[in-house]
């Protein structure tokens, strides 16, 4: 499979990771994907919260964040997968016409992706599948 099969609405499953992300919005060279959080998978990113003063406990961190979605922005032409590079970005992600808006300006490169918080993008494309979420 390549990432021209890739198709709004999909299920993507990255390596090493057990829970899928769903392609809201994509161009020939960007894509974003997003899911809930969840306490076990992204623990190390709630206990972050917990670690930094924001919240006394995991629980309380979660309650509070529960409802963000956990993203990140792929691009095919390096085959990086990363967050945006601002700090306080002004997109929805659960939005779909915000996610369409985000990647307009990755190409005008208003934004890129973070090299600091990058990493390399391992799709499983045994696991991903052209079945279409019910999100």
């Amino acid at each position: 499979m390549n990432y021209q099969n890739l198709i709004p609405g999909q299920k993507v499953f990255f390596k090493k990771e057990n829970i899928p992300m769903e392609l809201i919005a994509r161009t020939d060279r960007y894509a974003v994907v997003v899911r809930n959080i969840d306490i076990e998978e992204d623990y190390e990113l709630i206990y972050f919260e917990v670690e930094r003063g924001a919240y006394y406990d995991t629980q309380e961190a979660f309650e509070a964040i529960k409802d963000f979605p956990v993203y990140s922005l792929l691009d095919f032409e390096t085959e990086t997968r990363a967050p945006s590079n601002l700090i306080f970005n002004p997109w929805d992600f659960w939005s779909k016409n915000d996610c369409v808006e985000c990647l307009r300006e990755l190409e005008k490169a208003t934004h890129q992706l973070s090299t600091r918080n990058g990493e390399k993008l391992i799709i499983d494309w045994d696991r991903t599948s052209n079945i279409k979420s019910n999100v």
